[in-house]
């Protein structure tokens, strides 16, 4: 964790983003920090908008060795397996799709920051990550009340069992590469189950808009993709975006790809400063 603080900061607001990183490499060699996003760019987003800036960094911790498992897992691996592990005893593992955890650090991280930064009174967080770290930055925003806006990149999944079956068609009965490690853990086979009927009661950030929690998905929200994201169909929004309560932007950024980092900054910049104007 690290946090940027300018020397004109305005209080009780604070940026908290997700980023990757690995603590545990797998050829045993030093801890590799974050890719996302450099510190250099972090520094320049802080005053930019007059704003703390928090980077949570190496989420989810990786890689990690699930028990049972002798298999070190990250990225897309490690959430593939936690999800096959849930898809087997929903109701005993509740907790195990990895994006919970990866939300409870976010909760965990808004809680330090407060004690840290109590002469800047901050209780209000916006929340960004990119790809898995936008999903879990959805589930801390839904779950936690200190969020009051949310930036979730290239995690262009609400409405998930829709968008699976349109990319599914749109692929041929088949699914982008970048799939590969959910098709290698039996879950793109088990779509029509109760169980990933389950998992995605518990997933699918549109699953809570019949619920209480409808207001936490009511907050501002600037989502955005990538026109050419190797994961996901450039029209995926068609399946949530109207459907999503409150507050909503969307930007599809040009001629990009799954890796957004060098239009984090620019993109976020705006957001902030108007969110510092109109909601203060």
């Amino acid at each position: 964790m690290a946090i940027y603080v300018p020397q004109d900061a305005l209080h009780t607001r604070a940026v908290l983003i997700s980023t990757n990183g690995t603590r545990h490499p797998l050829d045993g060699s030093a801890a590799q920090p974050a890719s996302e996003l450099t510190p250099e760019a972090l520094a320049v987003l802080a005053p930019r908008t007059r704003t703390v800036v928090i980077a949570l960094s190496d989420l989810p911790n990786q890689a990690l060795t699930y028990r049972g498992d002798a298999t070190p897992r990250r990225e897309d691996d490690s959430v593939a397996y936690s999800w096959s592990l849930f898809l087997k005893a929903p109701q005993q593992r509740k907790t195990m799709p990895l994006h919970v955890p990866m939300a409870a650090a976010i909760a965990r991280t808004m809680s330090l920051a407060e004690r840290e930064l109590a002469p800047l009174q901050i209780h209000r967080f916006i929340l960004a990550g990119a790809s898995k770290r936008g999903w879990a930055s959805w589930h801390a925003t839904i779950a936690d009340q200190r969020v009051e806006a949310v930036v979730p990149f290239v995690i262009d999944v609400l409405n998930m069992p829709a968008v699976l079956e349109h990319m599914s068609h749109t692929y041929g009965g088949n699914g982008p590469i970048a799939f590969n490690a959910y098709a290698k853990q039996g879950i793109t086979s088990q779509l029509q189950t109760p169980a990933f009927a389950q998992l995605m009661q518990l997933q699918d950030p549109l699953s809570y808009v019949r619920t209480p929690y409808r207001k936490r998905l009511a907050v501002p929200k600037y989502i955005v993709n990538a026109s050419g994201d190797d994961f996901f169909l450039p029209d995926n929004t068609q399946f949530f975006y109207n459907a999503l309560p409150g507050s909503k932007a969307l930007r599809v950024l040009p001629n990009s790809a799954h890796n957004l980092r060098a239009s984090i900054v620019d993109t976020l910049a705006p957001f902030i400063t108007r969110l510092h104007r109109y909601r203060r």
